[in-house]
This record gives C-alpha cells, structure tokens and sequence, in this order.
C-alpha cells in the first residue's frame, strides 16, 4: 500500500518568486494550517524548448518558439529577447504579457502570418523570427533576471547563451531539446538539430512523484539480511540528495551498514548513516543520509542497501520496516512509501518413532529433526516431547515429558526414549504405564516452523489388545547364535518358581525348523531368554543346529493362548541373515573395496536394504548411523586384526539383553513405512581418557590437520567451513598412506556450505602428527577456516580443538591480514586472527561505530606469523560493552586494516 511521504519541512510550502503576480494566503485554523494559492512556479521550471528561426521560405510563416513549463502558469511581465550577436545587444523584445501555459505545459508562440500547420498550434501571437545569427533568445523574468537563453551559433565575446553555443542551423531546421526537456545550462550539450520540427509537441512528462519501496522479506535467526531501499524512475528528476528515517524493531534486527545501491554505481555520492536507539520501547531508527553535487541520479532501481543481522530467535516474530522521514532534495519531488517487514522463519521439524505398531514392554524412540533447536553449537541441546496415555474412547489418564537430547553438537536431530509397562498410569514418573486397547500419543512443539508460526506435531498410537513381546538379533551371519527374549505376564504361571516356554524358528530358504526352549530370568519376572545357534549349509548337519543361507529371512514365533484381551495371537520377529558382515556390494564376498563403498555411503548414502545391514558392523549396529568407523572395521578384518565384528558381540545392540528391554525397534516417520532413524550417542569403550588437541596448522603450501596423537586412530569424520574451502584439495597426510580417503561439499545448519572428510584405516600411526593437508593454501588462507564438528573412531575418543599454529618455522603469511573473527556475530566471547610478515609492533584496538575506543586488545612487539587474540566483549574498564556494531582496527607499521564485529547481548 502507498502513502505519500510526510512534508519534511517549511521548505517545500507552495511558493511563488515575490515578482510574479501569485498570491499565497495562510489561514490558520486552530491547529490546522490551510494554504491557498494561485499556480505559481519556480522560474527554472520554465524553459525554451524548441526554436525554428530560419523558415524555407518568408520566415513569418514558419518561425516559431516554444516555452515549456508548468500548466496554468500566468506569464504577465514575461519576455523574450533577441541579443544581436555582432554587438551583444537587444535588437527585439516580445511581450509574453497574457500567456498561460496550456495544460500539456507547452506555450507555442508564432508569427501572424504563420502559415499552416503551425498556425493550428500557435497559442499567442509574437515577432519570433529571430535573425540567422550568430545571435541568441533570452527568456526574462518580470524582474529583468534572465531565466534561460540560447545562443545559436557562436558570437565569441558576445555569446549570451549558456555553457557553449548550439549550432547555427539550415533554413526549415529548428534547435530543440531532447524528448525529456534536459537542461544542464549548457546550449551544446542540450539543444541538437532537428529536422523536420515539432512545434506544440513538448518533452516527455515524468510522474514527479517518486515511489520509494521497501520489501517484505522472510529471514531465518542469525541470518545476514540486505533490505534494499528501491526507488522507481528518477530519470531528468534532478536528485542530487535524500535522507530518510527507516525504524525497526531492535530486539529482531541489528543493522551492520548501509551500501550504496545500484543506482549509486559509478556515482561520486557521499553517505552517513547513524542508529538512534528507542527510548523506551524497541523501535530503533536507522537515520539515512545522501548527498552530490554533480551526478544526478536515473533509472530505478536500489538507492542503498541496508545489511541487518537477524536475531536467532526460536519464536514468531517480525518487524515492520517503516520509512517515518523521507526527504528527496529539498522536499521535491514528491515521494509515495510502500513499507516493508522482515517476518522471521525456521525449518519445519519432521518426527519419527517406533516401533510402530507399539506394543507393551517396548521402549518408544523418538526422534526430532529441528534445526532450529541447535541453539548452542558447542554443547548438546535438549528438547521436551509430551507423552499421553488413556483408555480408548476417554480422555487422557497420564502425561510425561521427555527430554530428547542432540545427537551430536549442531546435528539438530535429537533423540528420546521412554519405556512401556503394562501397569496402572502414574503421571511424572519418567515411564508410560498402559494396557492393551489403550492409546498413546506424543507431541512435539515446532517452535519456529517455515512459516514463521509454532505448530504443535501430535501422533497417536494404538495399544494392541495383547500384552507379549517378542524380540530377537536382529541381523546374523550363518553361525551365529541367535538371541531370543520374550516378555508376557500370561506365562508367569508359578510366581515363585521359574518358568519355562517354547518358541519356533524357522528358515524358509532351507525349509529348516527349530523349536527353542525358554526360561524365565528370575522367578516371577515374567521374562524369558534363551539362544538358537546356527550353521551354514556348508557345515554338518545337526538337530539341534538351525541351517541357514545368506539372503534368509528366519522367523521366530510364539502362540500367546491366553492373552490379556481378545482371541489367541501369534508374536513374531525375523532375524536377516548376511553372507558376510561388512559385504557392502553385495557380491557375497568381503573385500578392502567395501569399505570404499562404506565412505562414499557416509557421504553420499547410496545403500540399502541389506546392503546397509552388512555395511553397519560397529557395536550399535543396525540402530546407529553407518559411519567411517565401520569402513575401518572391514580394514581391519581384511588384514587379518579380527575375526568378528562388534555387531555379532553379545553386548552389541544388535542382540536383545535378558535384563533389559531390547534397543527400540527402528523409528518411522509419521504416515510412512518404519526407516531406520539417525545414531545415538555412542555406547564404544572410549580408547583414551584425557583429551586429545586438535589443530589447523601451516604448512608451505597447504592448510594441516594435526592431532597431537594419533595413537588407535581408526576413523575420522571432520567438517571444515571458511572462506575457500570448498575449492580446496584434501591429500591424506603422506605417512597414512595405508588410509583410504574421502570428502564432499556439504550442508550443515542454516544451509551454509562445508567440507566434509571422512578417512579409514586398519593400522593407526602413534604419536603426534597430520592427519590430512589441504590445498592451495592461497586460496584458504589460515584464519578463515575452522573446524565445524570432528569425530573420532565413532566419538570413542575425546578431542579438543587446539590453537592455529605453525607446521614449519619457515612457512610465513604472505602479506598482512586482520582475518574475519569468528564467531561473528558473538555473545560472550570471539576470536580476532591476524597474519604478520614480519615481528614488530602491533596495536589492535575495537571502536564503536563513532569512533570512540572500547577495548585496547594489543599494543606491543609481536613475532611474525599467524596468531589470534580474544575479545570477551568488555570495554577497557572490564564492564560488558552494548549490543551493536564494533570496528576492529589493527595497525603493523606501514599496514593497517579494519573489521567490523557484531556483539549480540
């Protein structure tokens, strides 16, 4: 919607040069001000436009001139003169007295014996044959004050012109300005010859109103936003300054700087801008000012650019962007404001569980996928999910929270677990009790969604009308033993003795059938464990041996006669069988090229169905992610390290325990068949206690990374951001050659771009040393990349992040840098990285945006090479300074640079 610009000033009231015959009246009205007023103009709004002093034949017939100016414009005491150019003398004057300009603002005054068709377009009669030259026509002012001229033909010291003289014409060709009226004093630059002439046919009208528009953006938190202030066409308006007042809500936006729009470009214009804060409310306003003296802007487009930084915020919320004050020159021409406003958006979560169906004595998994959550990049978030529980067709008769934490610093996927009993609801004791024909539903709150609003995601799920559970391995190679659990309060039969059931399990592929016995753990449990071992086809034959094949499906099944409510159910589960564990290809045999395939998967997952069963071998398998760690497992087997897998252990996940719940069956998302959901925290023994450092180094000509031990270094997965990272060149450091290697341009949070490496090997390299080397170093330089998130033999072995250092004494910086800190924007605490030459002395000091020092953060002798400095966002006298914008100003003898900082409170 447009609104006209508020009147800025006294300046722009209707006005008319006290020697015109206007009139203006000001009648004051309590606290309303009327104006009234006759058309009055400014004397430059009136020009000559066209002159055709030679005609081809009597030149009464065909001389004309014509004036263009304002419509209604009364000219009483108006003349034009003829200035002979031999003498720089009038030699006629005609009367303009009686003239009005017509409404098309084009006053054609001609001959009385001006023939047709010029005659249909005189509107006053006037002696305006002019001589041939060189000689000029004056346009003069009531008061003597000649207003315009042009000099046709050049009189040397007498030219009475502006700027240099037009040229002189041939008989029936007239001097007029272009189709816009452009006048910029200067005959030669603004009057051309035209043939045939165009009398009573004026410049082409701009709209003097000026639209000014800002746009509706959506922007996601932490977000740099660039609102441009755009204007519409400009052209011949004249604009040689403008300032506005743009206000926004300071508590969503911060703004970083103005930049010069398109419009500007190749333009010498000056620009200040300044932020006056809200007293008393969050509305701050940004003050806006612009100003030439010669390059007079045209076209459309964006005046300046306003950069703002985008609150990370995990709510609704938008600010509007409100133009309060617009000035373009002295108040003309006039403007209209179409507003704008920033509406502030997240990433749509997405909810997985399961199992699904659910079935009592299970632990429910719920996975939440929300980026928006990763609010602290350095620790694990957590997010509440609300659990419910009633009998069918009632209302809810207990409520839980559970709390899903991060998998992983800045994964945004979160991951909670609550478990089932068939027992009386109790609120707020961390479990769901129900019972069969009962329902469950959990409810995660999007605080941010896509479209700027909270939306709640609720799931329900139906208790069946059985109270067994059947759980066993999940995936097994011929010969393994099979691990069965079954949980039913029906078959407790003798609470003080320990029970005992049978189930069947059979091998389709071999027509093969095994009936196991199962015994209660304890009395009164109503738990029931037991094993069935297995053989190849390849291997002898044995009853009490179930003979399977690769590629088998084995059904495990128990008949539930007297279950809690309804007719007699059969439980079953189903154990995979592999040929080989780790046969990522599936070509039935185990080669060091799987745990290629396993690297490419973990960066571009390509796997599926049993192949991503044999891919994933380490302890948590089939539940965790495949990852770097199991392409070092197939390694290690290839070598001759191992003989089997964590995932066949007996305390890998793959195996239901006989003292606890089995790991949650895979989590399905909402409407969909069950997918398998992403890793939890890793279970592994971690291999070393005390942390290990982890560093970005210089070498020659390359960027390494170094980890000050290297000791059982299996796996790695890094991901590197920064400036020229994603061009970079990834070499395994050249004393891991027996590593394979991998690495892809990825995505993190927010959709910002990363390098992602992923390495394998069997045999680690002790002690300290590079793990990889990128390059071209020119291209990345040191500062500007860092480590996003690594990951060692499956998170097993703690790492902390070191120092940028030096690989080699010799390699220096090639010139001076003040590098981007990082973080930026920053709350508590950001670094400041710098590269020096050569030593020297070095002042590195922070300034708020009028240049008034805060913090002195160097100023002394510093050695050459890469180095870093921390700003905690205090001033000089320790008090933490304000949200806003700082300058970073680094001095080194000769060399200075500049960088400007956000600090977000």
């Amino acid at each position: 919607m447009l609104r006209p610009a508020a009147r800025p000033s006294s300046r722009n009231t209707p006005c008319c040069s006290p020697h015109l015959p206007g009139w203006v009246i000001i009648v004051s009205l309590g606290l309303t001000t009327a104006w009234l007023a006759t058309p009055c103009f400014a004397d430059s709004q009136l020009v000559i436009q066209e002159i055709l002093y030679d005609g081809p034949g009597a030149d009464g017939d065909d001389a004309f001139t014509e004036l263009f100016g304002p419509s209604g414009a009364v000219l009483d005491g108006w003349t034009l003169v003829g200035v002979n150019g031999a003498t720089g003398t009038p030699y006629r004057t005609v009367d303009l007295t009686g003239a009005v300009i017509p409404a098309d603002g084009v006053l054609v005054v001609a001959t009385a014996s001006a023939a047709e068709p010029l005659a249909a377009v005189r509107d006053i009669i006037g002696e305006v044959d002019w001589q041939n030259g060189p000689d000029a026509v004056q346009l003069v002012d009531p008061a003597g004050v000649v207003i315009d001229a042009l000099q046709y033909g050049d009189a040397g010291a007498f030219n009475a012109g502006e700027g240099l003289p037009a040229p002189a014409v041939s008989s029936g060709q007239s001097l007029s300005r272009d189709e816009l009226g452009t006048d910029t004093d200067d005959n030669l630059a603004d009057f051309s010859v035209l043939d045939p002439s165009t009398p009573g046919v004026g410049p082409i009208v701009v709209d003097p109103t000026i639209t000014v528009t800002l746009p509706d953006t959506i922007a996601a938190g932490g977000d740099t936003l660039v609102v441009p202030v755009r204007l519409s066409d400009t052209s011949g308006l004249g604009l040689l300054a403008a300032e506005l007042s743009l206000t926004y809500d300071g508590g969503l936006l911060t703004p970083l700087d103005v930049l010069p729009g398109d419009l500007l470009d190749t333009l010498a214009w000056n620009l200040v801008a300044n932020v006056v804060e809200g007293q008393g409310t969050s509305l701050d306003t940004l003050r806006i000012a612009l100003a030439t003296d010669v390059d007079t802007l045209g076209g459309q487009g964006a005046l300046v650019h306003v950069r703002f930084v985008v609150t990370d915020l995990h709510r609704p919320a938008q600010s509007d962007l409100v133009i309060e004050h617009l000035a373009l020159n002295d108040g003309q021409p006039a403007a209209a404001i179409e507003d704008g406003a920033v509406r502030l958006v997240g990433v749509d979560a997405t909810i997985a569980f399961g199992p699904v169906p659910v079935q009592i004595h299970d632990s429910l998994r719920v996975v939440i996928t929300d980026a928006d959550e990763d609010r602290d990049p350095t620790v694990l978030d957590i997010v509440p999910v609300r659990l419910s529980e009633g009998p069918e067709d009632a209302p809810a008769e207990q409520t839980e929270i559970v709390l899903a934490v991060e998998t992983e610093t800045s994964s945004g996927v979160f991951i909670g677990t609550v478990s089932i009993a068939y027992a009386a609801a109790v609120s707020g004791n961390g479990r769901i009790e129900t019972a069969p024909r009962h329902w469950i539903e959990l409810c995660y709150d999007d605080s941010l969604d896509a479209a700027g609003a909270t939306t709640s995601h609720c799931f329900t799920l139906d208790v069946p009308a059985h109270d067994g559970r059947l759980d066993v391995t999940v995936v097994a190679e011929p010969g393994d033993t099979l691990w069965l659990r079954l949980v039913d309060t029906d078959l407790n039969r003798r609470p003080d003795a320990v029970d005992t059931t049978a189930v069947t399990v059979i091998a389709p592929a071999t027509a093969d059938t095994l009936v196991v016995s199962l015994a209660e753990i304890a009395a009164d449990d109503s738990v029931f464990f037991g094993y069935a071992v297995t053989r190849s086809v390849l291997q002898t034959v044995d009853s009490l041996r179930l003979t399977t094949a690769g590629g088998d499906s084995v059904r495990i099944s128990y008949l539930d006669l007297t279950p809690t409510d309804g007719a007699p159910v059969i439980f079953a589960d189903t154990t995979f069988f592999l040929t080989h564990f780790g046969d990522a290809d599936g070509n039935d045999q185990l080669q060091a090229f799987d745990a290629s395939r396993i690297l490419v998967h973990v960066l571009t997952p390509n796997l599926s169905g049993r192949d991503s069963l044999a891919a994933n071998i380490d302890s948590l398998a089939p539940f965790g992610a495949i990852t770097p760690y199991d392409a070092a497992l197939v390694l290690q087997q290839r070598v001759g390290l191992r003989h089997r897998f964590p995932v066949q252990a007996s305390s890998a996940a793959n195996h239901p325990q006989p003292d606890h719940d089995a790991q949650a069956a895979e989590p399905a998302v909402a409407g969909s068949r069950p997918v398998v959901g992403p890793s939890p925290p890793s279970a592994h023994l971690a291999l070393a206690t005390v942390p290990r450092q982890l560093s970005l180094r210089h070498g020659t000509e390359y960027l390494s990374v170094w980890l000050d031990d290297r000791s059982r270094i299996v796996a790695v997965d890094l991901l590197l951001a920064g400036d020229g990272i994603l061009d970079a060149k990834v070499k395994l450091a050249p004393d891991l050659r027996g590593y394979l290697l991998a690495s892809r341009v990825v995505t993190y949070a927010r959709q910002s771009p990363a390098l992602r490496i992923v390495m394998a090997g069997a045999v680690p390299v002790d002690g300290p040393g590079e793990l990889l080397r990128l390059y071209p170093v020119g291209a990345l330089g040191a500062a500007g990349v860092y480590l996003r998130s690594w990951r060692f033999n499956d998170g097993n072995v703690t790492v902390r992040l070191a120092a940028f250092t030096e690989v080699s004494k010799q390699s220096r910086p090639v010139a001076f840098a003040l590098h981007p800190n990082h973080p930026n924007p920053f709350n508590t605490a950001t670094v400041i990285p710098f590269s020096l030459p050569a030593a020297g002395h070095v002042r590195l000091e922070i300034h708020d945006v009028l240049g008034q020092r805060v913090r002195r953060l160097l100023a002394g002798a510093r050695p050459a090479g890469p180095q870093r400095v921390t700003w905690d966002g205090r001033d000089d006298m320790g008090r933490p300074a304000a949200t806003g914008v700082y300058v970073l100003r680094m001095r080194a003898g000769e060399d200075q640079q500049s960088r400007r900082v956000l600090l977000l409170r």
